[in-house]
């Protein structure tokens, strides 16, 4: 999540990797973050009171007419419940899932980016009751080295309620030099295929340009078919990729330059692709990314040349990006497309893992920041993730406090 250096100090929050204590400061141009009248009536309310998840990173929701919420915890497990719609007790959650058992220690886990940190259905899943989890781990072995694992499972034929451990099949492992940047953007498109974040190396500046070198699949955003995947041919090159057939191009390519996409979503109305992409340190930004995009990095930095040799020209430029005076780790979000909150609608709900923790709404114009700085809609501490249920409700997940929160009309 925080893009800092692999190698140098990083703060740790009660678990959560967050940047270096900057204070939440003035915006470039002067004053301080205003919460305007689209924000102004909206609120936090805790999603499942009185319900404990431990590190909860993400959450997900199937379209498959069950109402069921899936929260993603770190350490390695899936649990199951369904949406709270007040009165009675919140329904206590089941574990689905647990792999606690292939990713590292809990003690590395929090000295590190790895652990289960995210869960993706794909649009046939009421059908085939296949899902994809991606996490990170290794260690410093040569034996376990560090890797960033998409791995696909089944539901239980007894239980939709379970997972099958044992139908485990991994499809893509990408290799990591250090126990960082293992990437966390993971969704699938309403094209079926699986899109997933990967960071780089981490180093600072990126020296060896990762993000630009097309044989590698570090700092690149991948597209996959995995719809008829088996153990021989875990994944497919869809046939409209980039660069399905070009020599010296990973064909699993659908974008490149970018630096840690953590978090990243489709427009269920339009169907763009939104990516939160995280800095080194000096700027934060949200992108709109198209297919084949070079998206600059480590030859820009949002909007800022990194490199003498540049030409923003040739990149795709950020729908925004902010100093960090307005915070020092973006946390992608979603175009908010649901009934409960409609003067958000069309707009952009993202975050910021800040020590203050700041959740924003981004007015948009279409596909294009409308102008104006980002209302401050809550202060939450230590945001992990921004994603909706089947219905585009938004639900913000907190490592620090241990809490998942649902955006709610004020009374």
């Amino acid at each position: 999540m925080s893009g800092r250096t692999y190698g140098r100090a990083t703060k740790l929050v009660a678990g959560s990797l967050v940047a270096s204590a900057l204070a939440f400061g003035v915006l470039a141009g002067g004053g301080a973050p205003r919460a305007m009248a689209a924000a102004e009536g909206y609120t936090l309310a805790d999603a499942w009171p009185g319900v404990a998840f431990k590190a909860p990173i993400a959450v997900a929701a199937p379209k498959d007419g069950t109402d069921r919420v899936f929260v993603v915890e770190r350490m390695g497990r899936i649990q199951v419940t369904k949406k709270y719609r007040g009165g009675t007790p919140a329904v206590q959650p089941r574990v689905f899932l647990d792999i606690t058992s292939l990713q590292m220690p809990p003690d590395q886990i929090e000295n590190s980016m790895g652990g289960l940190l995210n869960l993706a259905f794909p649009p046939d899943f009421a059908r085939s009751g296949r899902f994809f989890v991606l996490y990170g781990t290794g260690s410093d072995k040569p034996s376990n080295p560090y890797r960033a694992v998409i791995a696909s499972y089944r539901v239980s034929a007894s239980n939709p309620d379970v997972a099958d451990p044992a139908s485990g099949q991994i499809v893509l492992t990408v290799p990591k030099r250090g126990p960082v940047h293992f990437g966390g953007g993971f969704c699938f498109g309403n094209d079926g295929m699986l899109y997933f974040g990967v960071g780089d190396q981490a180093e600072r500046d990126d020296p060896n340009r990762i993000g630009q070198n097309m044989t590698l699949l570090e700092g690149k955003i991948l597209r996959l078919d995995v719809r008829a995947s088996s153990p021989s041919q875990p994944y497919a090159i869809p046939a409209d990729n980039p660069w399905p057939s070009v020599q010296g191009v990973r064909p699993e390519i659908f974008a490149y330059g970018v630096r840690n996409p953590w978090r990243m979503s489709f427009d269920r109305e339009t169907g763009a692709l939104w990516v939160g992409d995280v800095g080194q340190k000096q700027r934060e930004e949200i992108d709109l990314v198209t297919r084949g995009a070079n998206l600059g990095w480590g030859l820009m930095e949002g909007n800022l040349k990194l490199d003498a040799s540049a030409d923003p020209s040739k990149y795709l430029a950020p729908v925004f990006d902010y100093p960090r005076a307005l915070g020092t780790c973006v946390i992608g979000g979603v175009v908010y497309r649901g009934q409960r909150c409609p003067a958000l609608r069309g707009n952009y709900v993202f975050g910021d893992s800040t020590e203050e923790g700041h959740l924003f709404l981004l007015a948009l114009s279409g596909n294009r920041a409308a102008g104006s700085p980002p209302e401050v809609i809550a202060g939450i501490k230590g945001i992990a993730s921004i994603d909706e249920d089947a219905q585009g409700e938004v639900y913000i997940s907190s490592l620090d406090e241990e809490k998942i929160y649902t955006l709610v009309p004020k009374p």
